[in-house]
């Protein structure tokens, strides 16, 4: 397989795992804020606060917007649809629920705007520096937006609580903020916590890997050094094989040089006997 599509088929896997940690998270933060958005609607713990409902339905249309997301993202096939359609999501769906919940719950009076470090925190796991460092300047302006709404008195101020000096003494007002701060806190170490699994879980990969290419390297090198000396030995042998021919040649060689030398030898015997034969009828002849 190509390089390049290893660096794909990585880098797609590893948008899907962070999406899905991400995700994972996600349903955790949204659940537990919608239960306890419920407990103070049931509890009636701020009957200033006569938006509470709508907080508890922003929320679950949240969750439901997020398992449609989840589905959608899973049927995807590369990375940057993924990442443009996490971006998309989360600076106009998730943004935008989350600044009306805001609005409903004192605007940026109360500790409302901090929950929008929730999704910069996802989407900077997940997406690129930039498309991470634009999620912080969308939420920055959803949030700036608000803010300018309400003090020009374009829309009208819902309070979350009554703001009075002595509201630090209030139990329930107490109780409830440092439940929803210790949530925030909870949340974010979570977040802190699945990237360090992301980028943990990452490099156990790339040590898996190298580990499997030096092994592999190893075996290869094994099968060319046998190789190497297969054929070391097949050059040896044939230099063995190609000298005993040539030694069984020359020895064929010199076994045809005295069989000539003899067949010479015997053709200018039977000359010189054929000579003296006819030497000696001459003489014969004339006696």
């Amino acid at each position: 397989m190509p390089i390049k599509v290893l660096d794909q088929t990585s880098e797609l896997k590893d948008i899907l795992d962070k999406t899905a940690y991400t995700l994972k998270l996600r349903f955790i933060t949204l659940v537990s804020f919608f239960l306890g958005v419920l407990l103070v609607w049931s509890l009636h713990l701020f009957p200033d606060a006569q938006y509470v409902w709508l907080s508890a339905l922003i929320i679950f249309f949240w969750i439901i917007s997020a398992l449609i997301f989840n589905i959608v993202v899973k049927r995807m096939e590369t990375v940057s649809k993924i990442s443009n359609l996490y971006l998309a999501y989360s600076a106009i769906f998730e943004l935008g629920f989350l600044t009306i919940i805001v609005y409903a719950n004192g605007g940026i009076v109360w500790m409302g705007a901090i929950f929008y470090l929730f999704t910069i925190i996802y989407c900077n796991i997940v997406l690129t520096k930039i498309k991470g460092t634009l999620v912080s300047l969308v939420a920055f302006l959803w949030c700036g937006t608000l803010a300018c709404l309400e003090y020009f008195q374009i829309i009208p101020y819902i309070p979350f609580a009554q703001f009075r000096e002595n509201l630090y003494l209030d139990p329930k007002y107490v109780i409830t903020t440092l439940s929803f701060i210790f949530l925030v806190f909870i949340l974010s170490g979570m977040a802190t916590s699945a990237l360090t699994d992301i980028l943990r879980k990452r490099t156990e990969e790339l040590e898996k890997t190298k580990f499997q290419l030096e092994k592999s390297k190893a075996v290869l090198e094994e099968r060319v050094d046998a190789r190497t000396k297969e054929l070391q030995d097949i050059a040896n042998n044939l230099d063995q094989q190609v000298q005993k021919r040539t030694e069984e040649l020359e020895d064929k060689v010199k076994d045809l040089k005295r069989f000539q030398e003899l067949s010479v030898n015997r053709e200018l015997k039977m000359i010189e006997l054929k000579e003296e034969i006819k030497k000696n009828a001459k003489i014969n002849l004339t006696t």
